[in-house]
């Protein structure tokens, strides 16, 4: 019986999945993070209906390597999705927790905020 041709792929999938769920488990819940509490802030600020928020998840983001080869970081996105559209409110911060900017994606709206659709 013939191998199929691309029998290398099953091993890469498998480990690229395994490397999505357990970066899901870390950014999933956004209740312990330090930036927790600005976010709260600024849904506050924004008057956002809270009993709308579906979810709301605190990512890291990299920035380049720096010149010692070490990934460095480059402050964190906050994800707040809603029941009532499909799309999301992003709070974009530095690595002390300081909103850099406020924007929407997909469906969702509030105004004063650029959609990014």
């Amino acid at each position: 019986m013939d191998r199929p041709a691309f029998h290398w792929y099953r091993p890469a999938l498998a480990a690229l999945v395994l490397a999505f769920v357990v970066g899901l488990g870390a950014a999933a819940d956004a209740g312990e993070h330090p930036c927790r509490p600005a976010v709260e802030r600024e849904i506050d600020r924004l008057r956002v209906e809270r009993a709308d928020i579906s979810k709301i998840f605190i990512l890291q983001k990299l920035g380049p390597n720096t010149s010692d080869g070490n990934t460095r970081r480059d402050g964190f996105d906050a994800w707040i999705q809603f029941g009532s559209c499909k799309g999301a409110l992003i709070v974009d911060m530095g690595n002390d927790c300081r909103t850099r900017q406020l924007y929407t994606r997909g469906a969702c709206r509030v105004p004063g905020l650029k959609n990014f659709y």
